[in-house]
This record gives structure tokens, C-alpha cells and sequence, in this order.
């Protein structure tokens, strides 16, 4: 957060600095350590967020090793190393997502084959790329952009059955409706526009550069996570749409002064009007529900 405040108001980060930042995310390894014992959690059961943990940590340690210059310029010159990071990362936020959703779904073994299947195919597809890279073989570029896509869209929809059929059908209370809403514009906008903004903003004819509207992105999907938890626990859904008013107010003002002062554009201004449009919904209308 500090490093983007500094970026948004003195400038760009100098390269000492840069690496200093990203040598702190170390810390994040024994205070993930400390934090699994002091919640007195047990690998047999939590094997999921142990997963999520170990992967998390793998890209952690890969990413500032490749920090250093030497280094990082071997490996930058073929994408093996970078592309299964990526990989790692996705695991990572699959066993994850599987910590949470394991209280509200079944989580089988045959969702957990056809997801680890799909992530090889896509870790396969990063291999040749990287060896594209190396100039060891010849692949067209779009083609293993589809096959990566393609792999991701299957997974996708894989997960988006399983769930379907677990889903409870009954009549939904008008705060339920407001958090299943939210999560579907946001959540699953923000899941959209980080993987297909640039397209998408190349076809309505806007500029896309990352940065601050990666940061706007991150935002949308952060408060559909807040949805889907107030959606799917009841006790959680007045804090959750409490939450999401006040923190759609409060970064609504935000992002448009920022447009204002144009750091960023039309799509933070959108944003920035739907979020207050969405707050005061509950404001008005749900607060005494």
C-alpha cells in the first residue's frame, strides 16, 4: 500500500528501493509459520490452506531470488522459470479458494483431478513457451495463448458445474440478493478485467496500461470476496454489507478524486459512480432489513 501511495504522489520507485520492498515480503514466511501454529492448525486438517501455503511460499522465495540481477537476467531470457510461477500462484489461490468454499460445498476427488489436470496442461503449455523463448523450438505465439486460455476456460467452467449442482435452490431474503449481485458485478467483473482487460479496453477504445487500473481491479474483486462471505454465511451478511457500503463509499471518493486529478481514467469514474450507486442501496433501502 505505502508503495503505491509513493508512486501516486512523489513518483517511481528507484530500483534499491523496489528491492527493498520486495525483499520484506520475506517476513511473510515465518509469520505464515507462527500464524498456522498459533491457530493450532494441523496439516491433516487443513490440507488445503497447507497447500496454498507452501505454494504461496515457493513463488515468495523464487520471486526475490530472481530479484537479484545476475540471476533474474539468466533467467529472463527464456520465461520457464517466470511461467511456473505463475503456476505456483494459481495453485496457491485454487487450494485457497478450496479453504473457503469447503464449508458450503463438497469439495470431491474428481473436481480436484480435473483441476490439477487442467493447471498441467497450462503448466505445459508455459514449458514450450519458455522454450520458444529459449529459441529451442518454433511455436506460434496466439497458439499457445489459446491452448493456455482454452485450459483455464474448461477449469473454469469444471469448478462453475460442480458448484452448480451443490447450489441450494430457494427463495433468496432481498439482503442475500444484494450480496449475490455484488459479488457477480464485482467479483466476477474484477476476475474479467484482470485477465481480459486489455482486449476488452482495446475494443471500447480505451487506453490500458498496468498500474493504478490494476488497483482498481484488485478493488472490485476484493469486495465480491466480501459479498460472497456475507452470501454464503448468515451470520456474516449485515457485517459484510456494512463493510462493503462503507468501503464502497470511502474508495468511491477515492478513485474519483483520482480521476480528477487524472491519475486514472473514464473506467475508475464508472467504477467510482456504480460503487456509490451500490452503497447507498443498502443506505437507503436494506439497512433497517
Amino acid at each position: 500500500i505505502l508503495s503505491v501511495l509513493y508512486r501516486m504522489t512523489i513518483g517511481e520507485l528507484t530500483y534499491n528501493q523496489e528491492w527493498f520492498l520486495q525483499w520484506l515480503t520475506l517476513l511473510y514466511i515465518p509469520t505464515l509459520y507462527f500464524w498456522f501454529k498459533d491457530a493450532k492448525l494441523t496439516i491433516k486438517d487443513n490440507v488445503f490452506l497447507f497447500i496454498s501455503l507452501v505454494a504461496f511460499v515457493v513463488v515468495d522465495i523464487e520471486g526475490n531470488i530472481l530479484f537479484i540481477p545476475e540471476i533474474r537476467h539468466l533467467f529472463h531470457r527464456n520465461d520457464l522459470v517466470v511461467g511456473h510461477a505463475h503456476i505456483a500462484v494459481g495453485i496457491s489461490m485454487l487450494f485457497l479458494s478450496f479453504t473457503v468454499v469447503k464449508n458450503y460445498f463438497t469439495i470431491t476427488n474428481k473436481m480436484i483431478v480435473l483441476w490439477a489436470l487442467m493447471l498441467t496442461f497450462m503448466a505445459l503449455v508455459l514449458s514450450l513457451s519458455g522454450l520458444y523463448q529459449a529459441n529451442f523450438i518454433t511455436i506460434p505465439t496466439h497458439i499457445m495463448w489459446i491452448a493456455r486460455t482454452l485450459f483455464g476456460a474448461i477449469l473454469f467452467l469444471f469448478v462453475l458445474r460442480f458448484y452448480l449442482l451443490q447450489f441450494p435452490l430457494k427463495k433468496y431474503s432481498t439482503l442475500e440478493y444484494y450480496h449475490i449481485i455484488g459479488f457477480l458485478s464485482d467479483g466476477l467483473g474484477g476476475v474479467l478485467l484482470l485477465f481480459f482487460a486489455q482486449p476488452l479496453y482495446h475494443l471500447l477504445g480505451f487506453q490500458f496500461s498496468v498500474g493504478y487500473q490494476t488497483v482498481v481491479f484488485g478493488f472490485m474483486l476484493s469486495i465480491g470476496i466480501m459479498h460472497f462471505m456475507g452470501f454464503f454465511n448468515k451470520t456474516w451478511q449485515i457485517p459484510m454489507a456494512v463493510a462493503t457500503a462503507f468501503t464502497r463509499v470511502v474508495v468511491s471518493s477515492l478513485f474519483f478524486a483520482l480521476y480528477l486529478s487524472h491519475h486514472l481514467d473514464l473506467v475508475a469514474l464508472g467504477v467510482s459512480g456504480y460503487d456509490l450507486f451500490y452503497a447507498l442501496i443498502y443506505v437507503v433501502f436494506l439497512h433497517a432489513v
